[in-house]
């Protein structure tokens, strides 16, 4: 039996990498992949997304992602993916069976990226990122909202705790 690929998608500090954490205890025959902790060739400029989404998403060559997909295939019941381009990619979107979008305000993505990655940094750094997602990232997060969710099989509240996710996510698989 071939396991169901469920892809959680969003936007950078949306909730994904938390949640699919959190699924993999809950399903007792599951497993995790997640796109940031492979190193892509020729990873397109983030900024393509707002000129030629269709090609941004086309641009990661994922071999090596599908590769243990496929290894996983008949190993567990589900495989989770920490995967923010949903059905974006065509070479990866036809090993998904649904993709799950996290639509999390970007004022919170915004306060838990700082949360996360400036902890340690300097009131300069901090106002220096600022800037720049005003100015580069929330375009882009915009963007990439609205293409990947457009395609989402089901979008969930981003404010909910991970809790009623994973009650709404069993009923979905269930």
């Amino acid at each position: 039996m071939s396991a169901e690929v469920i892809a959680i998608s969003g936007v950078t500090a949306g909730g994904k990498t938390t949640l699919v954490n959190q699924l993999v205890k809950e399903f007792p025959s599951a497993c995790a992949f997640y796109f940031d902790h492979y190193e892509f060739e020729n990873a397109p400029d983030m900024k393509d997304i707002l000129n030629k989404p269709a090609d941004y998403f086309n641009a990661y060559r994922l071999d090596r992602m599908m590769n243990d997909l496929k290894e996983a295939q008949d190993k567990y019941d589900y495989i989770f993916l920490d995967y923010p381009i949903g059905y974006g990619n065509k070479q990866m979107g036809m090993y998904i069976d649904k993709v799950i979008y996290i639509k999390t305000p970007l004022d919170i993505t915004f306060a838990r990226y700082l949360l996360r990655d400036f902890a340690n940094s300097s009131g300069n750094d901090i106002l220096k990122w600022a800037k720049c997602y005003l100015e580069e990232a929330r375009p882009l997060f915009i963007t990439h909202e609205d293409i990947v969710s457009k395609h989402a099989d089901y979008i969930m509240d981003g404010t909910l705790e991970v809790e009623e996710k994973i009650a709404k996510i069993k009923q979905l698989l269930t």
